[in-house]
């Protein structure tokens, strides 16, 4: 009697075994990582070199995994994206906010960026506390929201830089040639 094994059956269970092994691996995702982990941050300051845009009563609610805040100002609720610096009021309260800050699926996508943090956190860069995602080349200057141009770093210091910075670009005219940037050290 010859039995007769198709090895392309075994192959394919074979593969089904590893595609389940590296599922397993995965790092999970929780809505907790689409925040950025901070505690003991000086709200008074946080929002500091956004107040041309913000105004100077912002106060900050949450921060996004991507550094971009939520915060209340006068009787509104408004999402701050640094990365982009533009501001936009939400359509909700702040108790309604409280009681469910996601949104509906678009805001949710576009605010907090699920499936990008997710790809982040498999590859590796994982936020420690007080630390957000910051990109290596801002938005505003072609960078792209690829995985090679994003790094961790201090939350407040990559929220007052992109505004230092968008401060700076608000008056310059779209398509002008930055030929650089320079930091200086404060006193």
């Amino acid at each position: 009697m010859v039995i007769y094994i198709s090895t392309r059956r075994l192959l394919v269970k074979f593969l089904k075994k590893i595609l389940n092994l590296k599922k397993a691996i995965k790092i999970e995702t929780t809505y907790d990582d689409l925040f950025a982990p901070v505690s003991g941050i000086n709200k008074n300051e946080l929002l500091l070199d956004w107040h041309w845009l913000v105004g100077e009563s912002a106060e900050p609610l949450l921060i996004t995994a991507l550094g971009d805040v939520f915060y209340r100002s006068g009787n509104g609720i408004f999402f701050l994206d640094v990365n982009w610096g533009q501001s936009d009021a939400l359509e909700k309260g702040y108790q309604e906010f409280r009681e469910d800050p996601w949104g509906n699926d678009e805001e949710f996508g576009t605010r907090y960026a699920p499936d990008f943090v997710a790809k982040l956190r498999e590859s590796g860069i994982i936020l420690n506390s007080g630390q957000c995602y910051s990109f290596k080349k801002p938005p505003c200057f072609g960078g792209n929201m690829v995985i090679g141009n994003i790094s961790t770093c201090d939350v407040t210091v990559h929220i007052s830089l992109m505004g230092q910075l968008y401060y700076k670009l608000k008056d310059v005219p779209p398509g002008t040639k930055i030929s650089g940037i320079s930091l200086e050290l404060a006193d």
